[in-house]
């Protein structure tokens, strides 16, 4: 168990020394992350002030970089709270809603909440990469606009 531990730490330390040594590498999954993320938004019919809740988190963990995770996270776990109390579902998924086949919704909900934290996880890494590169914050302006627009983008896309 131990060497299985160690192994994954350092297949951590690699991805994360990759991140911090090239962050343009984190924006080309980051942008397209943040589209789909935006397009999940407008299929789950979420309020215009849940997206502008998205923007402000993206914003706030560029800016903050990895010391932002835990309260990105919180935020993450919330809005999936109140999907699975509320049970919204798009209507283009009834095939699979929670009232059809309960495993298969709680599957996906886990695989949307699991491909999310591991995007606020991109984002702050790339962030840290970018501040680590450069000490000016021109380029992590850029990302928080990028991100940001590639998000609304999304959302819009859907609506």
């Amino acid at each position: 168990m131990d060497a299985s531990a160690a192994s994954l730490r350092s297949l951590y330390q690699q991805c994360y020394a990759q991140l911090l040594k090239q962050p343009l590498l984190g924006m080309t999954i980051v942008l397209p992350s943040c589209f789909l993320s935006g397009a999940l938004l407008a299929a789950f019919k979420a309020p215009q002030l849940l997206w502008l809740m998205a923007c402000c988190v993206v914003l706030y963990l560029i800016w903050s970089t990895t010391e932002a995770i835990f309260l990105a996270n919180l935020w993450l776990m919330g809005v999936f709270a109140v999907l699975v109390g509320g049970r919204a579902w798009p209507a283009a998924w009834d095939s699979f809603s929670a009232w059809n086949d309960p495993r298969l919704w709680a599957l996906t909900l886990l695989g949307l909440w699991f491909s999310q934290t591991l995007l606020l996880f991109l984002v702050a890494f790339t962030a840290k990469g970018w501040q680590v590169r450069s000490p000016r914050r021109l380029k992590r302006w850029c990302m928080a606009m990028f991100s940001c627009l590639t998000l609304s983008l999304g959302f819009w896309s859907q609506l």
